[in-house]
């Protein structure tokens, strides 16, 4: 069925196993396994919609590779697979009582056929479903709950097929299901707080068996948050990996190719480019990018493939926030690379970063005189966002599980495919000048700080993101505090800016913090400037974004708010320090605005 979502919302918040609510009701979008069934079958070459991002895809995705998913503008045959969920309605034609009925017969209960078809609509879908920590989706058994827990042996044997949704109101516990045969009868409030146990369903794999879960499972409302909880993956494509070399370089055929000469003890320059005509010849390869190829010297193409394996070398989230972070701080003194660098990049191609060091400003005094930053506006970025599964039930975290989004391609079953994106857009990074005095082992001070590192564990942050002490914590909040005064001279609403917190060591063994603030969107241009423009009067943004530290409309209960171990905040709430969800990537967590209050700038 046609249905109107964007290639970046079934990336950021739908998804294979997700829940869209259509005109015609809800439906369940399929997994990644049919999405890529529907694309063989239009059918569409696959390197057409490749996204090439060699670091993201050795180091966190174990070498699955990443397509963008189609959008009807580009292939207008493709739609998303998705099907009818759930599979029970609810009648409301009659006057006394609403009828919960399966959707395919129709409601048993309505004297017309008329009223029979109009029963059996998708838009009269029942609101509830149940779902366990272990990703698993289903309907209620409405049966087992109505007749079974009953445990008298006339309700257990009873036929009956259907039931009566009695009495209305905003508690559950005002609502009564009944059995119109046997006259069994639960209340609603008691059903929506059973433990289940659950069936091992997946209506997202139509062809999965039932598998052997021995979770619980929940009475969910459909459109709950908790029903599916995406994991999204963020990556950023840094120096040196952006130049025109190293992007033909990390083509899979490319390094397919040099894999296969250094299996055989053949990685030379002769062998390489006898073996690239010869693919070329053949048509595996495109005759430019020999011709680029032979316009490099052979060098340099051994520096880039260097660079390259180094790079995609098999990584924690931590470790990969912290490479990112080492690259960020070595553009910092130079720019990358002079400005205009891209000069023989093909017509069309975008620009992947893009640096010039003659607007990088590292003297930028914070409002008190104490601190003195330096801020790097980025002109073009380019972003990969990937889906790498969901969760049901658990909020995000390690221990919770997650289902994930891969898929096998139809034509090779042995090679795995991610939905992700594309996009482009700019940036501005600000971190600590570390040649002002004091700086370079800066670190907040104060009884809130100590209180924090004494309360909360000292230990990777969910998914291994960042170590969480009291100094990623003051950028993590000094990070929203200028996502909001950012978006008020930018042109962009505070919901378009996202961020990257970092913590990193240097070579002295100190800790250094950042934080990268950035704006996307999809096709090859990016954004305007907004943000960029900011850099020549970031003082003026640092002001506004301590103006009112001290003050928020929920003082006194948020100031002198406990630190929350379960959420993982401090001071901290809607109307002082947290964002939208779609610009934070840690949940609104591991925020504390007694931090900044302590240690003003």
């Amino acid at each position: 069925m046609p249905q109107g979502l964007r290639p970046s919302q079934y990336i950021t918040t739908f998804g294979p196993g997700a829940l869209v609510e259509t005109p015609a009701g809800p439906h369940i979008l399929m997994g990644t396994t049919e999405v890529l069934n529907r694309i063989h079958g239009i059918p569409i070459d696959m390197e057409q919609l490749a996204i090439r991002d060699i670091r993201l895809q050795r180091g966190l995705l174990d070498g699955d590779r990443i397509f963008k998913i189609p959008d009807s503008q580009n292939w207008e045959r493709f739609t998303y697979p998705t099907r009818r969920f759930p599979h029970w309605n609810l009648c409301v034609q009659h006057q006394e009582f609403n009828v919960i009925h399966q959707a395919s017969q129709g409601c048993p209960e309505c004297r017309t056929e008329a009223n029979r078809r109009e029963s059996k609509k998708n838009k009269y879908a029942i609101r509830f479903l149940i779902a366990c920590a272990n990703g698993h989706l289903d309907d209620v058994n409405w049966n087992y709950l109505i007749h079974m827990r009953r445990g008298e042996q006339q309700t257990q044997n009873c036929p009956g097929d259907h039931f009566h949704w009695l009495g209305s109101g905003s508690s559950l516990s005002a609502i009564r299901v009944r059995c119109p045969i046997c006259s069994a009868e639960q209340p609603f409030g008691e059903i929506y707080s059973s433990r289940l146990r659950c069936r091992g369903n997946r209506p997202e794999v139509p062809t999965a068996p039932f598998e052997d879960c021995q979770a619980e499972a929940i009475v969910v409302q459909r459109g709950s948050f908790q029903l599916r909880l995406p994991e999204v993956i963020t990556s950023l494509t840094i120096p040196p990996l952006v130049s025109p070399i190293h992007r033909t370089l990390q083509r899979d055929d490319i390094l397919t190719l040099v894999n296969h000469l250094r299996a055989l003890d053949q990685f030379n320059e002769i062998s390489f480019r006898r073996l690239v005509q010869v693919d070329v010849k053949s048509r595996k390869l495109a005759a430019q990018l020999e011709e680029q190829l032979k316009q490099t010297p052979w060098n340099e193409i051994v520096d880039a493939l260097s660079a390259i394996e180094r790079a995609s070398t098999k990584k924690s989230r931590a470790e990969y926030l912290r490479q990112e972070h080492d690259s960020l701080v070595g553009v910092v003194d130079t720019g990358f690379p002079p400005y205009p660098h891209d000069n023989d990049r093909r017509p069309g191609e975008p620009i992947s970063f893009q640096v010039e060091a003659t607007q990088i400003r590292k003297n930028v005094r914070g409002p008190n005189g104490k601190l003195i930053f330096r801020v790097m506006p980025i002109e073009r970025l380019r972003v990969v966002i990937v889906q790498v599964g969901h969760r049901r039930v658990e909020y995000v975290g390690p221990s919770s599980h997650l289902t994930p989004a891969r898929g096998a391609h139809p034509s090779n079953p042995d090679e795995y495919w991610i939905p992700g994106v594309e996009q482009f857009g700019e940036g501005i990074y600000v971190d600590l000048n570390p040649e002002a005095g004091g700086q370079s082992n800066w670190y907040p001070q104060g009884p809130q700080a100590r209180k924090w590192n004494e309360t909360v564990p000292s230990s990777e942050g969910p998914n291994e993101l960042i170590t969480w002490n009291a100094l990623s914590v003051w950028w993590h909040s000094f990070s929203h505090r200028l996502i909001n005064a950012m978006s008020l001279h930018s042109g962009y609403s505070s919901t378009a800016i996202r961020e990257r917190v970092y913590l990193s060591a240097t070579d002295q063994g100190e800790s250094r913090g950042g934080i990268l603030l950035y704006t996307t969107q999809p096709g090859g241009d990016g954004t305007m400037g907004g943000l960029t423009s900011l850099v020549p009067d970031f003082e003026h943004i640092l002001e506004l974004a301590f103006n009112g530290v001290d003050r928020c409309s929920n003082d006194p209960l948020c100031e002198h708010a406990e630190i929350d171990m379960v959420s993982k905040l401090g001071a901290a709430c809607y109307s002082c320090e947290m964002v939208s969800e779609t610009s934070c990537e840690h949940y609104n967590g591991y925020l504390h605005r007694g931090l900044l209050l302590e240690n003003r700038p």
